[in-house]
């Protein structure tokens, strides 16, 4: 993995989050630590499967994002399980091309 590569997830994730933390690295979950979640979420993945040429035709939502509204509109639907995206996981699936 190339610090370039970092760099460049890093600003993409900044772009698309309008998040200016100084707080990134490999373990930063972008729904917990920058709030990216819901529609925005779904945007996200789908604007980093592109920009990084990623399939992502097996990429599930619900393991990863809780819905748009959960916790306020709908508290009964948020996912207390979910697998947290990290800056290190889309990495590793920037290498493999594939979710």
């Amino acid at each position: 993995m190339s610090s370039q590569l970092l760099n460049d997830l890093i600003l993409f994730t900044i772009d698309r989050s309008g998040d200016e933390g100084d707080h990134y690295d490999l373990n930063t979950d972008i729904e917990k630590h920058i709030g990216i979640t819901g529609d925005d979420a779904a945007e996200y993945i789908l604007a980093f499967s592109k920009r990084y040429n990623v399939d992502i035709s097996e990429f599930d939502f619900d393991q990863h994002f809780d819905p748009e509204g959960a916790g306020w509109l709908f508290p009964e639907s948020i996912n207390h399980h979910k697998i947290p995206v990290t800056i290190g996981m889309l990495l590793q699936v920037i290498e493999r091309k594939k979710w």
